[in-house]
């Protein structure tokens, strides 16, 4: 499973620039062509939704599992992500569209 580092700050699962969720869902908005065009479904804005972290110890995880929707990434195998390595951007996002798989590359 991979590590997943997030740049998101509005997320409540953001914990020190990681994912304190045990599983995020990445989406695209159309056929993906390049990383603007993907999502991280699973944002939750801190404000609005005040969750508790899915990590028990509140620190990020280090084994997320990612379920991916993005059929036209490489790392997109059976809907799930095999990445080693997989960064959430953008950092100012208030809404899970306006995030991205900056780690998505397109398939040749």
């Amino acid at each position: 499973m991979p590590n997943i580092g997030c740049d998101v700050v509005k997320c409540v699962f953001n914990t020190h620039g990681g994912c304190s969720r045990d599983y995020i869902e990445v989406d695209e908005s159309c056929e993906a062509h390049e990383a603007c065009e993907t999502y991280c479904d699973s944002f939750s804005d801190k404000i609005s939704e005040m969750k508790s972290c899915a990590c028990t110890n509140g620190c990020p995880c280090s084994d997320t599992e990612i379920e991916c929707d993005v059929t036209s990434c490489i790392y997109n195998e059976n809907e799930y992500c095999t990445a080693d390595k997989v960064q959430i951007g953008t950092a100012h996002a208030k809404s899970n569209i306006e995030t991205e798989c900056d780690t998505f590359q397109k398939k040749q």
